[in-house]
């Protein structure tokens, strides 16, 4: 079974810590299949958990000396894919 997401490179929205959004529990759900979130985390909610593993991801994959916890996105587009989900991308 694979997950297609599409990106909307004209609609995408910062997601704020304590922001509690459905965009968030498709990002922690691809952490999870990465390993950086653990799956009895995934809640929907920005909190300091989905900070964390955004800052391991950020780190090891798009190299970041500071990372701030933010996804851009060639960070979300290289986090779906690294996740197995099928990537789509708008103008």
């Amino acid at each position: 079974r694979c997950t297609i997401v599409t990106i909307n490179q004209g609609l995408v929205k910062p997601l704020g810590l304590g922001q509690f959004a459905d965009q968030v529990f498709t990002v922690e759900t691809a952490l999870t299949k990465t390993k950086w979130l653990d799956k009895d985390l995934v809640d929907g909610h920005y909190g300091a958990s989905t900070v964390t593993a955004v800052k391991g991801f950020q780190k090891k994959h798009s190299g970041a000396r500071n990372p701030d916890g933010w996804m851009g996105l060639k960070e979300l587009r290289r986090l779906f894919i690294l996740s197995g989900m099928k990537v789509k991308t708008l103008p």
